[in-house]
């Protein structure tokens, strides 16, 4: 049991965490239809692929930036331990 319950949450599969990783792993089945398509994958696509890699790495590091100007612009904000009762 402690073994599943570790390997859960390494992958973030719990709670409010999946649906990042759907979101995730919709952007690279996006990424593989429309840049590979129906090819049958050989080692002569290597090119293709790695193109199609380097595309997710991209557009996901722009996610990120954009999250993280999104969170900075919201400014301070009371966290949820921070809470005073004045």
């Amino acid at each position: 049991m402690k073994v599943s319950t570790a390997t859960l949450y390494l992958f973030g599969v719990r709670g409010r965490q999946r649906a990042p990783q759907r979101l995730s792993m919709i952007l690279v089945t996006l990424l593989f239809a429309l840049f590979i398509g129906d090819l049958p994958f050989s080692p002569d696509d290597f090119s293709l692929l790695a193109s199609t890699v380097r595309t997710a790495f991209y557009l996901a590091a722009l996610l990120c930036l954009l999250g993280l100007v999104f969170s900075l612009s919201r400014g301070e904000t009371a966290r949820h331990g921070d809470l005073n009762s004045d």
